[in-house]
């Protein structure tokens, strides 16, 4: 076998095992929201753009190069297979082939080889095809049956805890004095009940006016009316007193049933509703293993996000990538695995 169909199959090699681990890799990141998770697929994918671009140059048969590349990348239909997946893969496999032929046909155009500049014209194409396959891939991975376990959760925690304070002072005024404090579960329940237990008093002052007789004189109403008042206040501190237990254990269960967690009344009230909110917003934008229509539009909001991600760091990481690919082919030239020769061309001109 000759030098250059060994580096012929190597490349062929690299290109579909470096395709298939890319692949793999956004498989792999799907699982762990956290962003290192995506140092994988981007070095990956580096090394899958370089093999391409090196196959492209350093291989003479175009139907082998093409083929190669189709097949590498079709390879994501292993981690995420759909009809769509299908049409949108096989749309950026031609996007892909036409960004390596614009290589290619410059490449042969060229008087002098200048590897940066035709490197430069299939850029576009192949950045924006991967682009659009990765969010592809990412989106129906998580679209999966199983997909409601990998799609990662907003934690917007911080942000509600600072609103839910104020909306307590506005609901209750009780709430203001002791909102700078850190107003915990068990004082949220008592000053709720404090609450009723006020209007109580104020229906209480009111019912001993009209059962005083109108024509005691009026320091005597008052010492009875308070009289009253007191016993009303000491009955009322006794009942408190011994049921405070049970409030406090009914609230907790309430509490409890509405956030989704067990809750033993020295959590702050507002982390609390703040954990609630946070579970509403990520139970709606959650889609359901169902795939009814009324699933959420989070993962399609994930998958535009990686989108918008991925066209610019491929553009920038195409600098560093042509560079790379520019010194390997270098070395090669220098250690004799490729040559470069000088030929004569001859062409019709109009005179």
């Amino acid at each position: 076998m000759t030098k250059h169909n060994i580096l012929k199959y190597v490349l062929f090699g690299l290109t579909l095992t470096s395709g298939f681990f890319s692949w793999f890799s956004v498989f792999q990141a799907t699982k762990f929201p956290e962003a290192n998770e995506w140092v994988a697929p981007i070095l990956w994918f580096s090394l899958f753009v370089m093999m391409l671009c090196l196959m492209t140059i350093l291989v003479d048969s175009i139907i082998a190069v093409e083929l190669v590349a189709a097949a590498a990348f079709l390879l994501s239909l292993i981690f995420a297979f759909s009809l769509w997946h299908l049409a949108i893969s096989i749309f950026c496999t031609l996007l892909m082939l036409s960004g390596l032929r614009h290589i290619r046909k410059d490449l042969d155009l060229n008087i002098k080889i200048s590897l940066w500049k035709s490197l430069y014209t299939g850029k576009v194409r192949i950045v924006f095809a991967l682009a659009i396959i990765i969010s592809s891939q990412y989106f129906f991975i998580i679209n999966s049956a199983n997909g409601q376990k990998v799609i990662p959760r907003f934690d917007l925690s911080s942000i509600s805890t600072r609103l839910v304070e104020p909306i307590l002072g506005m609901i209750n005024p009780n709430f203001k004095t002791i909102q700078k404090e850190g107003l915990t579960v068990d004082q949220f329940i008592l000053e709720s009940q404090q609450g009723k237990s006020d209007a109580v008093m104020s229906l209480s002052n009111d019912m001993i006016d009209r059962q005083i007789p109108a024509n005691l004189p009026a320091d005597q109403r008052e010492v009875l009316k308070q009289q009253v008042l007191q016993q009303i206040a000491d009955s009322q501190t006794q009942l408190l007193q011994k049921n405070k237990e049970l409030i406090l254990d009914e609230g907790h269960k309430q509490l409890s049933q509405m956030v989704g967690q067990d809750i033993n009344g020295s959590e702050k009230v507002a982390d609390v509703f703040a954990g609630l909110i946070n579970k509403k917003i990520n139970d709606y934008f959650q889609p359901r293993i169902n795939g009814d229509s009324h699933s959420s539009a989070y993962s399609y909001i994930l998958a535009a996000i990686l989108f918008l991600t991925i066209l610019p760091l491929g553009s920038l990481l195409s600098l560093l990538w042509f560079v790379l690919i520019i010194l390997v082919f270098k070395l090669m030239v220098r250690f004799g695995v490729v040559q470069i020769k000088t030929i004569t061309v001859e062409r019709e001109m109009i005179a």
